[in-house]
């Protein structure tokens, strides 16, 4: 049965089963304190240890995109909708909360799984059940060189403070987009919460940067899960691809970390609701809970 638990046991929890980034307790921290709502844990005890475990504001997970419209805090920050994966064993059990976008890996996990739809993965390079061709690989590193060759270098997002990557990632995206990005006013606290997740790399030619995309990385015992939440490119530089170029050599990077330390890359760009990602990834299933309430 499902029952409080503290914020201490989730944290213990979460650190003996992993979980994606919407449900990382840095993340629950800071969406605790920039919605002004504590979040509720509630837990599901096995012998002794707690075998599942989640965050709440109300009965809807934290912090997902329902959770953050429900109470009206859809535009404080943009955690995406991507994959969800909960922090708990291979136990069987039913979620009797509102969750969407749950993640494949708990078919077989959570009993009362209805399907939702379609998110996309990257494809690998090196790993994965599904890679990018080598033709495909090939005209990438050619992009690459050609920026290279041009003057272009590329350097770690975790060297920059995080008042100046927020900076840099909101000129670009307006550069890109011509709007701001979501939770503009609150990006700057947001980055420096959660300093530890960010991955990738920036791309800079000549002077200055031309484009940075916003990557979040969880580590599990089993799983690198990255988050892939948006993008900021500079137009004036569209005829080098420099986008395309960017996410290559941060699939890259990404997927040679995870070769390091034993486990699988999913990395995952939320929605099949956009051409490119397909180019770049492919579908798989995701589900949502088809009851809610204790």
């Amino acid at each position: 049965m499902w029952a409080p638990i503290s914020a201490e046991c989730y944290q213990e929890t979460f650190n003996r089963y992993g979980g994606s980034l919407a449900v990382h307790p840095n993340v629950v921290h800071l969406v605790e304190g920039l919605g002004r709502r504590p979040a509720r844990y509630m837990g599901v005890e096995k012998d002794g240890t707690i075998v599942a475990a989640v965050p709440l504001w109300g009965e809807h997970i934290l912090a997902t995109r329902p959770a953050l419209d429900h109470y009206g805090q859809g535009s404080m920050f943009d955690i995406g909708n991507h994959e969800i994966v909960l922090p708990m064993s291979y136990n069987a059990i039913s979620v009797p909360f509102t969750a969407n976008n749950l993640s494949p890996l708990h078919e077989g996990v959570i009993a009362n799984l209805v399907p939702q739809g379609q998110m996309i993965l990257a494809k690998g390079f090196r790993t994965g059940a599904i890679r990018r061709s080598p033709k495909s690989q090939f005209n990438l590193r050619y992009l690459w060189r050609r920026l290279q060759d041009a003057g272009a270098q590329c350097h770690p997002v975790n060297a920059m403070t995080a008042d100046a990557l927020a900076s840099l990632y909101i000129s670009l995206f307006r550069k890109r987009w011509q709007c701001s990005p979501l939770g503009t006013e609150n990006l700057p606290d947001a980055l420096r919460a959660l300093n530890g997740l960010l991955c990738g790399f920036v791309l800079s030619f000549g002077e200055g940067p031309i484009a940075v995309q916003l990557l979040f990385k969880v580590e599990t015992p089993h799983w690198v899960l990255v988050d892939f939440v948006n993008q900021g490119v500079d137009p004036a530089f569209f005829s080098y691809s420099p986008g395309s170029v960017l996410l290559y050599l941060n699939l890259l990077q990404l997927e040679d970390e995870a070769i390091s330390v034993g486990k699988e890359l999913r990395f995952s760009f939320g929605y099949n609701d956009a051409p490119y990602k397909e180019q770049w990834g492919y579908p798989m299933s995701c589900y949502r809970t088809s009851a809610s309430g204790l």
